[in-house]
């Protein structure tokens, strides 16, 4: 855990804003979702954190997971890189192309990263608003379901 965190009901709620100077200090974060190698999509607070931090980011998840955020009326990120990794059922090539995608982040020079940061400023906004206004009861409901869900295989 990047930020030193271990307890499980503070990584979900970061309701004191710990992981703040994270999103503040990084380009684009890096989500690592539940399922990754299984055919089922889980949208967790992992998903939901850059959102709320407006922070642009690349989901590495489930075949379609990229789409499930679409489809609840997110926007993402495609206009800025190739977010066809979404689509590939296999995990070593999804991974892959995950990997190329940050590979040629990484080589965006101070002018485009810039240039980046401006034109991505649209998108966080309305993710933010969506995320606040109108999914905010069912995000939390899904994320206590999902957390009580674990405590209990984990009892």
């Amino acid at each position: 855990f990047l930020d030193g965190e271990t307890r499980i009901d503070q990584m979900c709620q970061d309701f004191d804003d710990a992981t703040r100077p994270y999103y503040q200090n990084s380009l684009v974060s890096i989500i690592t979702e539940t399922n990754y190698t299984s055919s089922q999509v889980s949208l967790t607070e992992k998903s939901f954190k850059p959102i709320k931090e407006k922070h642009p980011f690349i989901t590495v998840g489930a075949p379609g997971t990229v789409q499930a955020l679409r489809d609840m009326g997110f926007r993402t990120f495609n206009d800025f890189w190739d977010e066809g990794y979404d689509n590939v059922a296999d995990p070593r090539e999804r991974m892959t192309k995950i990997l190329n995608v940050c590979k040629e982040i990484s080589t965006w020079d101070s002018n485009k990263v810039i240039g980046f940061r401006r034109a991505v400023k649209p998108i966080l906004d309305f993710n933010y608003e969506r995320l606040k206004v109108r999914h905010a009861d069912v995000v939390a409901q899904k994320i206590r379901e999902l957390i009580t869900k674990k405590v209990g295989e984990n009892k």
